[in-house]
């Protein structure tokens, strides 16, 4: 639900001739992240350590620059243009 969500949101404020690119660079990060986990299972020694670095903290990072955002759906969706 939230990987629809992304879309949808980057398609809404990315310009028409850059939303291709964009989506693309999502799914690409996402691949990206997902290789990630295997080399960062086997370096920490714990689940607890494991979810530390895999959803804490991009969770925290992710959460503190949420104010930069401008213009939400909603937002959108009302605007009379």
């Amino acid at each position: 639900m939230s990987a629809t969500i992304n879309i949808v949101y980057l398609n809404e404020i990315s310009d028409g001739s850059f939303r291709n690119m964009t989506v693309i660079f999502l799914w690409v990060f996402w691949g990206l992240g997902e290789m990630a986990i295997l080399p960062i299972a086997k370096l920490t020694t714990s689940w607890k350590s494991f979810f530390l670095i895999t959803v804490t903290i991009p969770s925290v990072l992710l959460n503190s620059v949420y104010f930069l955002i401008i213009e939400t759906p909603k937002y959108m969706y009302t605007k009379d243009t």
